[in-house]
């Protein structure tokens, strides 16, 4: 029977991952990495920084998660329009907080970016609103380049390359403390490792090498002590890991080509028609010396989509932990209906064993779980009724495109009732174990990789029925009423690889509260045969809906998702027989099918035999 309520928690969890994780808007900050085509009316066939009109991550991202991407402003040769309802802010050129730009030397800074959005929303950064931010290749180029940087020195570099990504953290905190709940930082990746940096020679590659990584270690340093909540996805790592098997991604050119001709273009202009092959758009890294191509994009919105859906896994596993306890509360329901039927005798003590399978309908998840539990309980006489019980459960529940979990409970309870006349209580207690391993498929382009990670911690729970008999004899039935308290608490845990997909998750901690209002019924229909019946509403009051941290393994910062689903209710119903199968033998079944919620309907089916002595 618990373990019905198992794998419908799973279901519910995933069906309801949309609602649960979803925002109501995203918003990009950045530069020509992330432009969504602010210069479209300057490009000629072009309008974005790569192999056009592919999308760039950024409109990736937005529609990965439900919004409509547009750029925020325009740029018509003059000035800057504001496009009402855009959401990416991004400019080609655009430096964290100095001017000029970078080959746009009219790009507006990351700076003026975010001050023009909160003065448009009245300072006010929506808490429900995604934000990312991805800046300071600009900075790197400008304070590289003599022509612009007036021949600074290699320490007048590094502290500019610094004071850029302290401007970076400037305008994370900025959104942070106009209410911005949830930002995604990406780091910079490998800048000497382009084709231009390559082109440049081994000497200026190594140098962009070394101020990306100082770049990012100072905007790591920052984060972690920043107190906001950032998601810091590592582009350096993932850039390196696709350079390293380009053809794994499906690039037949790594960094020693460009999709765009002529060579030494920008791939702001670049359409069908400058590509060096028809389908280069995805079969090259990059689209000119320093930005990636439609393909190239897509892997790095893979990584940013794959990262923010993944706690839907963690949580789905935390729900339906929550609901094995409930289940195994309410497992003992029909040795202590037996008792409370009048069926047994005083002093007498029954050990019994039963297994549990389930039948799924209408899930997106896939699985048959299954468990045992065996237990003993005693009649004590003067209507004192208990018993104890060991549970063990096994399962795989698989959820498609998302990854799966397989795992095991080991649960110990102890349930006892006491009728007075007509009426009577009945009392469950449970503590629970869990151990479970978890694993998230991952698609990066045609890429495919597994990430795994185990999950563990315990349960306890509490469950309180009470009841009245408005008749006795063969045939009893009245209502019922029954409330449940769980404490879920499950230890945070860490994917085992090193790559830049291996993310950290943290602890999940939590109650509920549910309650049950039914009817009862039970007939001995003859010396042998007990049929029973139990119709009731079932309601979880409050609901499962909490934070839960994520970040990516080796970097700082962690992004509170919310997870878990809303509080509601469903109808159940129960149907029991028992045959004694001689003096002191019986054999007992149970089917449990439970009304339809979120589109998810599930029956269970106990059975098993009890021994008297």
């Amino acid at each position: 029977m618990k373990l019905r309520r198992t794998a419908l928690a799973l279901i519910l969890a995933f069906s309801g991952a949309a609602h649960a994780t979803g925002w109501n808007n995203v918003v990009v900050f950045g530069d020509s990495l992330s432009d969504a085509g602010t210069f479209t009316a300057i490009a000629g066939p072009g309008g974005k920084f790569t192999t056009n009109p592919g999308p760039v991550w950024s409109e990736n991202l937005a529609l990965g998660l439900g919004t409509a991407p547009a750029p925020a402003q325009f740029f018509n040769g003059t000035g800057y329009s504001a496009n009402p309802g855009g959401n990416i802010w991004a400019q080609g050129g655009a430096r964290v907080s100095g001017s000029p730009g970078v080959g746009i030397t009219f790009a507006q800074p990351i700076a003026a970016q975010v001050a023009t959005y909160l003065a448009q929303t009245g300072g006010r950064a929506d808490g429900n609103t995604l934000y990312a931010v991805w800046a300071g290749a600009n900075d790197i180029f400008f304070w590289t380049t003599p022509a612009t940087s007036g021949g600074a020195d290699s320490a007048t570099i590094q502290a500019n390359v610094l004071a850029a990504a302290q401007g970076e953290l400037q305008q994370i905190a900025a959104l942070n403390a106009a209410g911005a709940r949830q930002i995604v930082v990406l780091n910079l990746p490998d800048m000497g490792r382009t084709p231009a940096a390559l082109a440049a020679g081994p000497t200026a590659a190594a140098g962009l090498t070394a101020l990306s990584q100082l770049y990012n270690q100072a905007l790591n340093s920052g984060i972690a002590s920043s107190g906001a909540g950032v998601l810091q996805l590592d582009v350096f790592r993932l850039f390196n890991e696709i350079l390293a098997s380009p053809a794994t991604f499906g690039f037949s050119v790594g960094n020693t080509a460009t999709a765009c001709l002529p060579a030494g273009s920008s791939s702001l202009s670049c359409g069908a028609a400058s590509l060096a092959a028809p389908d280069a758009a995805q079969t090259f890294m990059f689209a000119d010396g320093v930005h990636p191509t439609t393909g190239a994009h897509r892997i790095v919105s893979d990584y940013a989509l794959s990262t923010l859906r993944a706690p839907a896994l963690a949580a789905a596993v935390a729900d339906q932990t929550t609901r094995t306890l409930d289940r195994q509360l309410r497992g003992s329901t029909v040795r202590q209906q037996r008792f409370l039927d009048g069926g047994r005798r005083p002093d007498s003590i029954d050990v019994y064993v039963d297994g549990q399978v389930i039948d799924t309908d209408g899930a997106a998840l896939d699985g048959t779980p299954y468990g045992l539990t065996v237990g003993a309980d005693r009649d004590f006489g003067d209507g004192w009724f208990g018993g104890l019980s060991i549970s063990a459960l096994r399962e795989r529940l698989d959820a498609a495109g998302t990854g799966h979990a397989r795992g095991t409970a080991l649960a110990l309870a102890a349930y006892g009732s006491k009728r007075v006349g007509a009426a009577y209580l009945s009392a469950s207690f449970s503590h629970a174990t869990v151990d479970y391993d978890l694993t998230r498929d991952i698609a990066l382009g045609i890429a495919s990789r597994n990430e795994t990670g185990e999950l563990t911690g315990s349960l306890t729970g509490l469950r309180l029925e009470a009841g009245y008999d408005l008749a006795s004899g063969a045939t009893r039935h009245g209502p019922f009423v029954g409330v449940g308290v769980l404490r879920t608490s499950l230890n945070g845990y860490r994917e085992k690889s090193a790559n830049a997909t291996a993310l950290r998750f943290g602890k999940q901690s939590y109650n509920q509260t549910l309650g049950s209002l039914g009817y009862q019924l039970s007939w001995q229909a003859s010396d042998r045969l007990r049929l029973s019946g139990r119709a009731s509403w079932e309601h979880a009051f409050g609901d499962s809906r909490r934070d839960l941290a994520v970040g990516v393994a080796g970097t700082s910062g962690d992004l509170p998702v919310r997870v878990g689903r809303d509080g509601g209710g469903h109808g159940e119903l129960n149907l029991a027989a028992s045959w004694q199968t001689g003096r002191d033998g019986t054999l007992g079944a149970s089917l449990t099918v439970a009304g339809r919620q979120d589109g998810v309907r599930q029956n269970a089916l106990l059975f098993g035999y009890s021994q008297r002595f």
